[in-house]
């Protein structure tokens, strides 16, 4: 191929490169790109402020003197029914006038996620538990306890059934606010 072909060539190709690259940019056919600004929340809604009446002392009402939890036992006759009799001994008053109540230890670990797992087995079986964190040789322990009960009998009952269906042994304590 001669030379003033071959340069012919090069410069359509040049040509053709420079229209690729320029030729979209000045032929921008494509309009302008529009960003939707609106907002989709909700409107506040609207709230009306309602007036409260003040409760105001009747005078004909004596003032209660009792502790909030006086089990007397006229009082335990009539609200403490148990369903089965297993020789409950009678619920009892602290010094500060919150009754006596029993927990179980079922557990202590130093992972609180095995505290936590041992936690969830016990809730899922429908008892009340719950885990707590103590200082213990300068290390953090998590002990998982079920409970309170006022009666300590129903507590007992309670022991055995856990740890025969838990396979676990567990620790009678008094419970501790």
């Amino acid at each position: 191929m001669n030379v003033g072909l071959r340069q012919r060539v090069v410069g359509a190709l040049v040509l053709v490169a420079l229209g690729v690259v320029f030729l979209p940019m000045l032929l921008d056919l494509g309009g302008s790109y529009k960003v939707d600004t609106t907002s989709r929340i909700p409107p506040a809604p609207i709230i009306e402020p309602v007036q409260i009446a003040r409760v105001t002392n009747s005078s004909d009402i004596p003032p209660v003197k009792k502790p909030v939890f006086s089990l007397d036992r006229e009082t335990a006759d009539n609200v403490i029914k148990p369903s089965v009799d297993v020789g409950a001994t009678e619920p009892r008053l602290s010094a500060a006038g919150l009754p006596d109540a029993w927990v179980l230890q079922v557990g202590s670990f130093k992972d609180k996620d095995n505290a936590q797992e041992l936690n969830e087995r016990l809730l899922s079986a429908g008892l009340q538990a719950f885990v707590r964190a103590a200082d213990i040789d300068g290390g953090k322990n998590y002990r998982v306890f079920v409970g309170p009960k006022v009666l300590k009998d129903k507590m007992l009952a309670d022991q055995r059934a856990i740890e025969k269906k838990f396979e676990i042994k567990s620790w009678l304590l008094k419970f501790e606010q």
